[in-house]
């Protein structure tokens, strides 16, 4: 096998996972000699890359070690967010017929005190000629 066949037949998974439960600061210079020592110019590239992503994935356990990024987690997330969503146009949808049954009775109130007030006065009215009808006649 030649180097530039050996070169696509590496194993970067393998590799991958080794460097990201070891610590990779000796690892890392040695396997960067190595490879130019053989001559794997073209996977200085790939490999600076592979370094890269091990130093954001340790940076980012260390910094946020609760977090987790599972597929099931964020549809658990997804689903309360859907289900919260749906409850909240609901209650929207009820605050909405509540403020029309206001705006209904509020309306009645005020037709209802109109009327109230005519019945008033017509009452006073009444009163009125009740009392001048049966006054003396002479007065």
């Amino acid at each position: 096998m030649t180097k530039r066949e050996d070169m696509y037949a590496f194993p970067w998974n393998s590799l991958i996972s080794a460097y990201a439960e070891s610590d990779f600061h000796v690892d890392a210079l040695a396997f960067y000699v190595h490879m130019v020592e053989e001559g794997f110019d073209s996977l200085l590239f790939q490999f600076f890359t592979f370094f890269g992503l091990i130093i954001h994935h340790r940076l980012k356990r260390a910094l946020f070690p609760d977090l987790q990024f599972s597929q099931s987690a964020m549809q658990k997330l997804l689903d309360s967010q859907q289900h919260v969503a749906k409850e909240v146009e609901e209650i929207r949808l009820k605050i909405n017929i509540l403020n029309q049954h206001v705006e209904d009775l509020k309306h009645h109130l005020t037709s209802s005190e109109a009327v109230l007030e005519t019945i008033i006065q017509q009452k006073a009215q009444v009163l009125e000629t009740k009392a001048a009808l049966s006054a003396p006649l002479g007065y």
